[in-house]
């Protein structure tokens, strides 16, 4: 399982909601380190084999970013880092590619 840091992962809670945690690091062990994104100060570490073990499931992946350099220049080109238009936005509930729903104005 491909895991990569940016991704966002939740677990149902017993009282019915859902927590959503976002992967911060990944070390070289394959440690993951995770954040609760309703408590920022919530931090934990596991591995990729007991988050899906513990009821864990992937709410969005990170989109494909190239970050090696393709050629060596002189001049430190600043890379624009850019969504995959699939990728589905978890607050707005659509992906990118796809328009907002219009607001219809009542009559």
């Amino acid at each position: 399982m491909q895991i990569h840091v940016g991704e966002t992962w939740g677990k149902h809670k017993k009282t019915g909601g859902m927590a959503v945690y976002l992967v911060l690091n990944i070390d070289r062990h394959g440690l993951l380190t995770l954040q609760n994104l309703d408590n920022p100060s919530s931090i934990f570490e596991t591995v990729a084999e007991k988050l899906e073990t513990s009821g864990y499931f992937r709410v969005s992946e990170t989109p494909y970013v190239n970050l090696a350099a393709s050629k060596k220049t002189k001049h430190k080109h600043k890379t624009k880092l850019t969504r995959c238009p699939r990728t589905v936005d978890l607050f707005e509930g659509r992906a990118d590619s796809e328009f907002p729903m219009q607001v219809q104005a009542a009559a």
